[in-house]
């Protein structure tokens, strides 16, 4: 990701954003919110529960593997995935936690639709939950109020979307990467190169000192995704955002000439 990058105000009249957006995602497929409206505080607190559970031992991070967990929610080890493995000589030099949106009664059972497994706060001597629902709730509501502003940017009403996300999967995973040099030539990366899925992707990063694209106060990245299947129809007016492909490397890779911090 380069200097190139817009920002999109949210403070900013609707049409202006719009506009910007339109244009990020046309070009570039990513874009910096701010005005956003989500504290720093929560930011924080959920990066610090979530190092909380990232520094527990392999033992008590297994209580609650995502491989067990019929929704997919949970731990998912270092090494787990590997998301290009046409150029990937090991997994990713990541762990993560998969949370999702607590499912409604008469979801239950549906794919992916199901309770969020937690830890066992009290016998780990950690705060998770509710720092990691504060957070998925800001994010979930700061993407339910750009969908009137993607339509407009799609040229189309501001209502379009209303019906189309009543219930959304809403995914939340923070990640840690591991200390392990990322070396592309040699297959070694923190994320292979993929597309994520979805409908866009907000996130924020650990203060790192030599990662370019660590967190900043009041900046909250975003990688825009296909706005909903009806922008791929060449028939229609609407425009075509791009799924943008993206990787992680190490923070002392950057500057390298290869790539630089999250890609």
């Amino acid at each position: 990701m380069g200097d190139d990058i817009p920002i999109v105000d949210l403070s900013l009249d609707t049409s202006v954003v719009a506009s910007v957006i339109r244009d990020a995602c046309v070009r570039h497929g990513f874009f910096y919110l701010t005005n956003h409206g989500v504290p720093n505080c929560t930011i924080e607190e959920m990066h610090a529960s979530s190092k909380q559970f990232f520094d527990l031992s392999l033992h008590e991070k297994r209580t609650v593997c995502a491989s067990s967990d019929p929704n997919n929610r949970g731990w998912t080890p270092l090494g787990e995935e590997t998301l290009d493995p046409g150029n990937q000589t090991q997994g990713d030099t990541k762990e993560g936690y998969y949370v999702g949106r607590e499912a409604a009664p008469h979801e239950v059972g549906l794919p992916l639709r199901g309770p969020n497994h937690w830890p066992d706060e009290q016998l780990l001597k950690i705060n998770f939950k509710q720092p990691m629902m504060a957070y998925h709730a800001a994010l979930t509501e700061l993407c339910q109020k750009l969908m009137p502003v993607f339509a407009e940017a799609l040229g189309l009403d501001k209502h379009f979307f209303d019906d189309k996300f009543q219930l959304p999967s809403a995914f939340l995973r923070p990640l840690k990467y591991s200390n392990k040099k990322s070396s592309p030539s040699d297959g070694v990366l923190g994320a292979g190169a993929h597309s994520d899925y979805g409908t866009y992707f907000p996130f924020t990063t650990f203060r790192l000192p030599d990662c370019p694209y660590s967190y900043q106060k009041g900046l909250l990245p975003l990688i825009t995704l296909t706005v909903y299947s009806y922008t791929l129809r060449e028939t229609d007016t609407f425009f075509l955002t791009i799924r943008s492909p993206h990787r992680a490397l190490d923070g002392r890779h950057a500057g390298s000439g290869d790539s630089q911090g999250r890609q």
